[in-house]
Parts: structure tokens; sequence; C-alpha cells
């Protein structure tokens, strides 16, 4: 239990309070709409005035369409943001990195890694008091090894 005296490190509250389920949810939920449409119109749409149901269903397939590529921007801004600043994984300034977000060269990236180049997976990092990860299956002997058993203390 958390005392109000005691701040709680500032990552851990960031990590406690992120909403994993948020774009699953989202998804899921605008899915239901749409077969669901007919038996919710009346309530979903109650204060709109001329909405042409076409429209309207072909305007959340857009936000279904928008929200994937949404989720997919915010894990790669999750990922650059924990990537080594001055050879130190820093996330107890995560908010600092993904407000000062490098942009356009985060897209370049990501265009680089959708073409194939996954070299920043090959790089072993080390976090905290020496913990050291091995960043890449591709290590593993075992292809079939989870992420979490190439774990190097």
């Amino acid at each position: 239990m958390n005392r109000p005296d005691v701040p709680i490190p500032f990552a851990r509250g960031f990590f406690g309070a992120y909403l994993v389920d948020h774009f699953l949810q989202k998804q899921y939920t605008l899915f239901n709409i749409i077969l669901g449409f007919p038996q919710l119109k009346t309530a979903i749409l109650e204060g709109l005035e001329d909405v042409k149901d076409a429209d309207y269903l072909k305007s959340l397939r857009v936000e279904i369409r928008s929200t994937y590529f949404q989720a997919i921007e915010t894990l790669f801004e999750l990922v650059f943001s924990l990537e080594p600043h001055d050879g130190v994984i820093d996330n107890e300034n995560i908010w600092y990195y993904l407000s000062t977000s490098k942009g356009v060269a985060n897209y370049e990236t990501i265009e680089a890694i959708a073409h194939g180049n996954t070299t920043f997976l090959d790089r072993k990092v080390v976090a905290g008091k020496g913990i050291e990860v091995l960043n890449s299956m591709r290590k593993c002997n075992d292809p079939t090894i989870a992420f979490s058993r190439c774990v190097v203390m």
C-alpha cells in the first residue's frame, strides 16, 4: 500500500497505469457497434441530425483503420523512448523521451524495419544493475525459446 508521504517512482507509476488493452478494446467496441448498428442506431446517433447510415458506418471503419496505425506508432514510440540515452536505459524519464520524440527520424527507422532491417534487435541491452538482455531471439540457440528465456543475469 502506498503512503501519501512516500512518492511512487515515476516509471513504476507510468507502466502501472498504462492501459495495455486500450487499442484492443477500442477496436472491438467499434467493430461491435458496426455489427449491432441496427439495434444501437437510435441510442448512438442521439443528438445528431441527418446522419446517413452508410457514411456513419464508413467513418467507424475508417476509425478502426486509423486505430491500427495509432497502435503501431504507440508501440514504436515506446520502444524508441526506451532506447539507451548516453548508454543508459532511463525509464524514469520516459515521459520526457516520449514528448521529445525524434518524429520523422523515428518514421525513417520504422520504414527501415518494415523493409527488413532489424539490426537494432541484435544488440545487447544493459539495464539497471548489470542485467544484460540479449535483445534478439535469433541469437538464442533454439528459435522456439521465448524472449524471456534469452535473458542473461
